[in-house]
């Protein structure tokens, strides 16, 4: 009996030491992989999202923090990780919305401050602290009153702006896209509306919204960019828009100016975006070279003009 109970010991250790080691070695592949930052490197963070042990998923969402803007079109899956059962899962999901600047996530945030475990309410803190660049402390009731006092400014000019879409007022939906725009802090909503009226028949309204998605530097933005190259195109091709007061009157000739001469125009970082999407896109379409086939005569190999001395 006590041979049989040393053997099952001996198993179960070996067991647990085998999956601790596999473990280790997912999280060693995607930390080495989000640190190259390749386009072809991707998948194997990418990979780690479906995996059964949450310290893996929890590697594979910061790994694509680190690798933001590539992997944007991922957000979704991030997002879905907010409410995770396992801890470590959920915190990275919290800090990597608070790096991405994903607004979406304050909800989760606030509720993660009751949350039992301490790193949780941590990685909430700064997560809210971050979207909203104010700092409540670990108190709920505060960010809850925060929250709900930004939402009183943001939705009536989401429901202006659905107003005036229902209406297909093509005047009043411009002026509402400026009031939005006008807004300090641009929810990621603010991002959602833009993208919704991407193709809208109207030529005046297709025109501002495309170049105001060029000023909205949010993920949600980000992933539909990553995912759509044609749009990513004519976000690219628009004209800069000039941001009204919301109190001024609106027309297309006001409203939108060329791209030579707007006073201002992207941001260096959303530039940056666009072009780190660009290099990724670029190197993953890339053909591969391919293999010889088997049996065929190898080409001789070039003699190099380089030589070694020991």
């Amino acid at each position: 009996m006590r041979i049989l109970l040393a053997l099952l010991t001996f198993v179960l250790v070996a067991s647990w030491a085998n999956a601790a080691d596999d473990t280790r070695g997912h999280v060693n592949i995607i930390d080495k992989a989000a640190r190259s930052g390749g386009a072809g490197d991707l998948d194997k963070v990418v990979f780690g999202l479906g995996a059964v042990d949450p310290v893996v998923r929890a590697a594979a969402i910061t790994g694509l923090g680190q690798m933001w803007p590539m992997g944007a079109e991922h957000l979704e899956a991030v997002r879905y990780s907010l409410g995770d059962m396992d801890a470590p899962v959920k915190q990275a999901a919290l800090r990597y919305a608070g790096k991405v600047n994903d607004d979406t996530a304050i909800p989760a945030a606030i509720r993660a401050l009751g949350d039992i475990e301490s790193a949780t309410k941590e990685a909430a803190h700064m997560t809210l602290v971050a979207l909203a660049r104010t700092d409540k402390g670990t108190d709920q009731v505060a960010w809850q009153a925060w929250a709900e006092a930004r939402d009183k400014v943001i939705q009536p000019l989401l429901a202006r702006t659905d107003a005036a879409v229902a209406k297909g007022d093509a005047q009043e939906i411009c002026q509402s896209i400026h009031a939005l725009l006008f807004l300090r802090d641009r929810p990621a909503t603010v991002g959602q509306v833009l993208l919704k009226l991407a193709d809208h028949p109207n030529p005046d309204v297709r025109q501002l919204v495309l170049g105001s998605l060029g000023l909205v530097e949010q993920p949600e933005v980000m992933a539909a960019l990553a995912r759509d190259r044609d749009l990513l195109d004519r976000v690219m091709a628009a004209p800069i828009p000039q941001i009204l007061s919301p109190g001024a009157p609106g027309n297309t000739a006001t409203a939108v100016t060329t791209a030579t001469s707007a006073p201002s125009g992207p941001s260096a970082i959303f530039i940056f975006i666009i072009l780190a999407i660009l290099t990724a896109a670029t190197i993953y379409a890339w053909p591969k070279r391919k293999p010889a086939p088997v049996g065929a005569a190898a080409p001789p190999a070039k003699k190099s003009k380089i030589t070694f001395t020991h």
